[in-house]
């Protein structure tokens, strides 16, 4: 009898003890919460000061941040001369983009080839992120660019100025080996610097030129120069 009621007593006491941690624990909970929801509270009062203050814009205004919304149109530059990634890079997007850097009026935001129905490029594209605010700036930047007939530049699907500075002589080179086709290239390379203003190959095929290409100002003197090597050097299969 003695041993039962002595358990019972232990019992009683354990009982005790686990109800009195649940109610520390409870009371833990409920006293960690209500801090959480003071601060919560606290928060929201300060986001919502922020807000009204962003609103009435002496926020932004401390800060030197214009609180106004500016336009991004969609910009695009077509090149009519079929520049490989490398050329393209020299001659365009690199000058272009420190150009912009300077003036901090966007960045170029990519590139393009548009292909005819034989698969080969016609032309090059790039494409601008500009502010509207900022697109006579970026006008004035390309203009000092010389560009071949047929290039324009188009924002948001709209033709805003045509170039009509260059001329294009295109060379077919792709029956003669990749050895000749790179020797054509190299030679008329060297007889032509005075005439072009910008040269470019299209060689995509295993780095096999099929393609050369010359721009500048005097159309027949650069095609006088390629008919006399042509003949000199009595090179076929060149169109």
């Amino acid at each position: 009898m003695k041993k039962k009621k002595v358990l019972e007593i232990i019992l009683i006491i354990a009982l005790l003890v686990i109800v009195s941690l649940i109610g520390m624990f409870v009371y833990s909970i409920q006293k960690n919460n209500l801090i959480a929801i003071d601060k919560l509270n606290s928060n929201n009062e300060l986001i919502e000061d922020a807000l009204t203050t962003m609103e009435e814009g002496s926020y932004l205004e401390e800060l030197g941040i214009n609180n106004e919304y500016e336009e991004y149109p969609y910009i695009s530059l077509r090149i009519n001369l079929p520049l490989n990634i490398n050329d393209l890079e020299e001659y365009f997007e690199i000058p272009m983009q420190e150009y912009m850097d300077e003036k901090e009026i966007g960045m170029i935001t990519g590139d393009g080839f548009p292909i005819d129905e034989d698969g080969m490029p016609y032309a090059t594209d790039i494409e601008f992120e500009v502010a509207e605010s900022d697109l006579e700036e970026l006008e004035n930047m390309i203009d000092a660019y010389k560009l071949p007939k047929g290039s324009y530049l188009e924002v948001d699907g709209n033709v805003v100025k045509e170039y009509e500075d260059l001329e294009v002589v295109e060379l077919k080179v792709d029956d003669l080996s990749k050895d000749k086709a790179s020797k054509v290239y190299k030679e008329l390379k060297e007889k032509m610097k005075n005439e072009y203003v910008y040269c470019s190959v299209y060689d995509y095929a295993f780095g096999k030129i099929d393609r050369i290409y010359f721009c500048g100002e005097n159309l027949e003197k650069m095609q006088e120069i390629i008919d006399k090597y042509i003949k000199e050097n009595q090179i076929k299969n060149i169109v």
